[in-house]
């Protein structure tokens, strides 16, 4: 019985939280909370009345939200006061840095820490997200930085890594915060002849796959998106006009270039409602006959094994020779395709090959061109190939081919 009680209100602080964030992410006033508890009582007395009792329990109002907020600031505190004891207890450690903007147009940089302590324990947390709400340049950023090394009481000449988003600001020798961080190694303690310095991995491949030169096929798809999604009308009767005849999907997403996973998304939805679409296009007077060209098919399949890749890295707990060994398979398959389309073989692009009069000679190109621009753009992880056995076969490494800063970190980028 007890139990059973210490549950249901468990249950209805834990429904006070979800609401209150839901509100909050959508930056709604707290007055909005009570008014939802009054809509809350009256589905519940109309669909569930026996636990209206149960919704009731439910505390929305004002006061306790400001209370609960402040005792989540307190929490935050604690939380930092750990952090700060364990990044205290580091032999060394590495940092990431991303600069994006969000909705209101605030620059966000945001600074992640890996360490490591004497007993090979791994600490990785979101250090902090630092506004910069005037410019965003190289002395912004390091200021930034250093203001969060300060308030932690984090060391710079524990520092051994640094991962940038390859941000002008960011990245560079001598004007950059690279080159500022460079010019006061001495002054901050850095080990600048040990400082690791890579631009992130995902983010590179992500440049790699702009490379695709099939820009008029692109345009032909995103403009065929932005014609139907950008008008009311038209995106309510492509709506209507799926549901009548039963398609697979009811609707067509949109593409972002920020979000880059989106492209192999939208693109294959395109793909499995090109008859509807076409159709749709013919009633409208706007015929699309690019999509029944094997070039775009072909666009679909490769940014499909783009976005494999980019998943296969966002996984978490992988050390950097694993990511690397993504790199270098996905490296070989392209030679490999490159090679096939170069013998007129479409093997492992299955719907390519359902088609006739395909561009073997142009596929082949693009093929060959993203690979050099993989080869190009991760010479820097190519270079530290010999550090990186120290993760994939450490029984073989030794002190000459594995530094004493890389056996103390375990660098995951």
């Amino acid at each position: 019985m007890f139990h059973k009680q210490r549950t249901q209100l468990n249950n209805v602080v834990k429904a006070s939280f979800i609401v209150s964030s839901k509100l909050a992410k959508a930056l709604k006033p707290f007055a909005e909370r009570e008014f939802i508890k009054e809509c809350m009582l009256e589905v519940c007395g109309v669909l569930c009345p026996e636990k209206k009792n149960e919704f009731e329990k439910i505390t929305l109002s004002r006061r306790t939200v400001v209370r609960r907020i402040e005792m989540m600031a307190t929490m935050a505190n604690d939380i930092k006061t750990t952090l700060t004891d364990r990044m205290a207890g580091f032999e060394s450690f590495s940092i990431a840095l991303d600069e994006s903007t969000d909705l209101s147009d605030t620059a966000q940089l945001a600074i992640f820490i890996r360490g490591i302590d004497k007993e090979f324990t791994v600490t990785e947390e979101l250090l902090a997200l630092q506004p910069l709400k005037a410019t965003t340049t190289e002395k912004d950023i390091f200021n930034e930085v250093q203001k969060v090394f300060t308030s932690f009481g984090q060391p710079w000449s524990k520092l051994i890594g640094v991962c940038t988003d390859g941000a002008p600001s960011v990245v560079g020798l001598r004007k950059r915060f690279i080159g500022i961080l460079t010019e006061k190694a001495t002054e901050l303690s850095v080990q600048k002849d040990d400082l690791i310095v890579l631009h992130c991995i995902i983010h590179q491949q992500n440049l790699c796959s702009k490379s695709i030169r099939l820009h008029n096929v692109m345009n032909v798809v995103v403009k065929t998106i932005n014609f139907i999604r950008s008008r009311g009308l038209n995106h309510r009767q492509l709506k209507t006009f799926l549901d009548e005849i039963s398609a697979e999907y009811n609707d067509v997403t949109y593409y972002c270039e920020v979000r880059w996973m989106s492209k192999a998304k939208m693109l294959k939805r395109i793909y499995e409602l090109r008859n509807e679409i076409a159709d749709f296009m013919k009633i409208k007077d706007k015929p699309l006959s690019e999509l029944s060209d094997p070039k775009w098919i072909f666009l679909v399949e490769l940014t499909g094994y783009l976005n494999d890749l980019n998943l296969k890295l966002q996984k978490q707990g992988q050390l950097v020779n694993d990511l690397y060994s993504h790199l270098k398979a996905f490296q070989i398959k392209l030679r490999l395709w490159e090679s096939q389309m170069q013998s007129g073989n479409s093997y492992h692009f299955n719907t390519l090959s359902a088609y006739e009069n395909i561009a073997y000679a142009q596929y082949a190109e693009e093929l060959k061109l993203l690979s050099e621009q993989f080869s190009n753009r991760f010479s820097d992880f190519k270079n530290m190939k010999e550090c990186f056995n120290l993760f994939a076969t450490p029984s073989k490494c030794n002190e000459q081919n594995a530094p004493i800063h890389l056996q103390m970190e375990l660098i995951e980028i």
